[in-house]
């Protein structure tokens, strides 16, 4: 497809590249999302330092908490550890198929809906700022970071010494910066592949008929409503794995009173990230569909031909409707749920906590 191509079809003009609103509606799309997600880190790291509730023994020599227990009663925290450690690795493969699926689907959005220099020039971009990312994430996992000392070491590092896997907390911290990788760079892709769905779409031509436009405003406002999901479902499954190793030291908890602490840290910083995933989904959502919905809005108040009847009036309401260019409350609650997802599924460990 040579560079004076559009996809699809032959009623488009490629967008006003030109305009420095496209640029600067271009450039806060991508680093809307970027910014939240800064913002995030920085707020945990300033509000927060190491997690220590009394788990590394005393004076820090003596025999951690969780483990000093008889043999009967360290077999059933070993196993609880196991069970605890599988669901934690599950976790990581459902978000290491979500986000494959994600980058999948958004590339193919991309193929799909664009051509030439402007998917080049979109691709190109997405590379660098994926690149850019997977490096500022690598290694930048505050979570972890505040929770290894206090709380894994004498916990899930102990346990793991114990057994024969050869796992130990260095690969764990190894794995958790790959899925941070994995997943920062299918929520980038979706990032871009949103704004290819819907704000540099090639313009329909000015002969193009009504519902030449409305079926193009349908296709897009598919396109959107399969990356949402597919974001969603990326969040829900990075929020998981987060809880999953959350929640993994409480498998070793061995009193109450100790799964009482380790649940309300587990429930606080799941919520926190579930927020923060919860408004990075709407960062990189709202602005798209809010420019996509003027656009429809624009379709629909277009202006009749004087020569118009009622009847042609009621086929255009017709063929917005068929279309699905009008918003059912339906549609607005599954996106709205959709959007929520990532701080519902957060606050899974402070559901634990009222059990």
């Amino acid at each position: 497809m040579s560079d004076q191509q559009q996809s699809p079809g032959s009623d488009a003009t490629p967008p006003a590249w030109g305009a420095w609103q496209t640029w600067l509606r271009l450039i806060l799309s991508v680093m809307g999302p970027v910014a939240v997600a800064l913002i995030a880190i920085s707020i945990f790291k300033a509000t927060n330092d190491d997690f220590d509730i009394g788990l590394a023994g005393i004076g820090g020599d003596g025999p951690p908490a969780l483990i000093d227990t008889g043999a009967e009663a360290r077999l059933g925290l070993l196993a609880a550890e196991r069970r605890a450690r599988l669901m934690w690795a599950t976790s990581i493969v459902c978000l290491s198929v979500a986000s494959v699926a994600a980058v999948a689907i958004s590339l193919w959005i991309i193929a799909a809906t664009l051509a030439g220099k402007v998917r080049r020039t979109l691709l190109l971009c997405l590379a660098a700022m994926t690149a850019a990312m997977v490096m500022f994430i690598w290694g930048n996992d505050v979570s972890l970071e505040f929770t290894r000392e206090g709380i894994l070491e004498p916990t899930v590092g102990l346990a793991l010494g114990l057994s024969e896997s050869g796992f130990t907390l260095d690969r764990f911290a190894l794995s958790r910066n790959l899925t941070n990788s994995i997943s920062t760079a299918a929520t980038t892709a979706i990032v871009f592949a949103i704004i290819a769905a819907t704000q540099v779409q090639p313009a329909p031509a000015a002969e193009a008929g009504f519902e030449q436009r409305a079926r193009r405003f349908a296709r897009q406002m598919h396109h959107l409503s399969v990356l949402l999901y597919a974001a969603a479902a990326l969040l829900v499954t990075v929020v998981l794995s987060m809880a999953a190793w959350l929640l993994w030291p409480v498998a070793l908890a061995g009193t109450a009173e100790i799964e009482a602490r380790l649940l309300e840290i587990a429930s606080g910083i799941g919520l926190f990230w579930g927020a923060s995933f919860t408004l990075i989904l709407a960062a990189a959502y709202v602005p798209s569909a809010l420019w996509l919905n003027g656009q429809i809005r624009a379709l629909s108040d277009m202006p009749e031909d004087p020569s118009a009847t009622a009847t042609s009036a009621e086929q255009r309401r017709s063929t917005m409707a068929r279309f699905g260019l009008n918003k059912t409350v339906f549609s607005q609650v599954t996106q709205l749920v959709a959007i929520m997802s990532p701080l519902f599924s957060g606050a899974l460990p402070f559901l634990n906590t009222l059990t």
